[in-house]
């Protein structure tokens, strides 16, 4: 199954893509930069679904560190 990092500081938003994505790919939420860093540093996943506007390290500087570390994880950025 394919592993999906979501990470999205708004609950009810990252429970709604949480559910639309359940039945086809295995999603494990976060809710801030520093954790999304934290579960790449310790799993591997095949997509990192990215908000951009995230309380504390923004999506720009998690982006940056995923390709600073050459994880080869593909990531969709959303934003509002």
């Amino acid at each position: 199954m394919i592993k999906v990092l979501l990470v999205e500081d708004h609950i009810k938003i990252s429970e709604n893509i949480r559910l639309y994505l359940k039945d086809d790919f295995e999603v494990q939420p976060v809710f801030s930069g520093e954790d999304a860093l934290l579960y790449l540093e310790a799993y591997t996943y095949d997509l990192v679904i990215l908000d951009l506007m995230l309380p504390g390290m923004d999506g720009m500087n998690v982006l940056s560190c995923i390709n600073k570390n050459n994880l080869g994880t593909g990531v969709l950025v959303l934003t509002a």
